[in-house]
């Protein structure tokens, strides 16, 4: 049988609802043989026991995974009260059972604010986070365990959706880094009982959602045909609502090549979308993208000291 020949005209992302029992990089490997691209990634590891949102990048999208990592996400999280285990979730040794007589719904509505904002948290040991060149799962898969300093993240809230003693069920909304199995001990330890995460859904990740998503299976049958680019959502999807300045015709090759844009006040548009101040955030102060005269994404523009608008990373050519 002959080799399959690779696809290079696939740019983009879409949106997979990954299933429980898979790792990323499982659902990353057989949407990249369903459409024979080569450059695929994820944009941000779901736990194999999790489920839910999985963007994932095919082509020079794999360019914009920062972009992706830098987006709010959404989740639903079960927590089992009264249980206390080493991977701070289910699948781990139970160390402690504690008694949850004495916690009541006001109690979980009461420290819940103490877990909104910037707050520091320590990373669990079972995490792809790295200890002099080893991952710390790896470390823990040993029996050992060593000290975390306590890392800034972000929760911009969380809400009480249904208790049932002895579990509560909770939708947090977040930025990068925050781990859901480190906020479920810590809501858990505050409440005097311990706890653990028992069930996680990701139901977001900026524009990405459980709406706009894919089954696995019906991903694959879609990258396989000949319509595959059009399941895909284009570049410029990531930035809804940036500022943006249309490049005419004939100057984007000098944009390509790293040139300078002197855009005029009356040049700027707006990326199509709809910008979400916590889920897809504007640019900071001096940024903007810059689009080819069909709409598509053409370059990522950071104002300079002069003014003017520097491409510093260019898509297509």
């Amino acid at each position: 049988m002959g080799k399959s020949v690779a696809n290079t005209n696939l740019h983009g992302f879409l949106s997979i609802w990954k299933p429980r029992g898979m790792t990323s990089f499982d659902v990353v490997k057989r949407l990249r043989r369903a459409s024979r691209v080569k450059r695929v990634g994820h944009g941000g590891t779901l736990d194999p026991a999790a489920e839910g949102v999985l963007p994932i990048l095919f082509g020079q999208a794999t360019r914009l995974s920062s972009r992706i990592e830098e987006l709010a996400k959404g989740y639903e999280a079960e927590i089992l009260l009264g249980t206390v285990t080493d991977t701070l979730d289910m699948d781990g040794t139970v160390l402690a059972t504690n008694t949850t007589d004495d916690v009541t719904e006001d109690a979980v509505r009461h420290v819940i604010p103490e877990f909104i904002g910037e707050i520091q948290q320590v990373p669990p040991m079972y995490s792809a986070l790295k200890h002099q060149g080893e991952r710390l799962y790896e470390i823990a898969r040993r029996g050992e365990e060593i000290q975390r300093e306590p890392r800034a993240v972000m929760v911009y809230g969380v809400d009480v959706k249904s208790f049932a003693l002895p579990r509560i069920r909770l939708s947090v909304a977040c930025g990068r880094g925050m781990y859901v199995r480190s906020l479920a001990a810590d809501i858990g330890e505050r409440l005097g009982c311990g706890g653990v995460l028992d069930g996680l859904q990701r139901v977001r990740v900026g524009p990405f959602n459980k709406f706009n998503s894919l089954g696995l299976e019906q991903a694959e049958e879609a990258l396989a045909g000949e319509d595959a680019a059009e399941v895909l959502s284009p570049l410029e999807f990531v930035f809804p609502g940036w500022p943006a300045v249309q490049v005419r015709s004939g100057f984007t090759g000098r944009v390509r090549s790293g040139m300078d844009l002197a855009a005029a006040s009356g040049d700027w548009i707006s990326v199509p979308g709809e910008p979400d101040d916590v889920f897809s955030p504007g640019p900071e102060t001096g940024n903007a993208v810059a689009l080819a005269p069909d709409g598509s994404l053409l370059a990522l523009l950071r104002r300079t000291a002069s003014g003017r608008w520097h491409p510093h990373t260019v898509f297509g050519g």
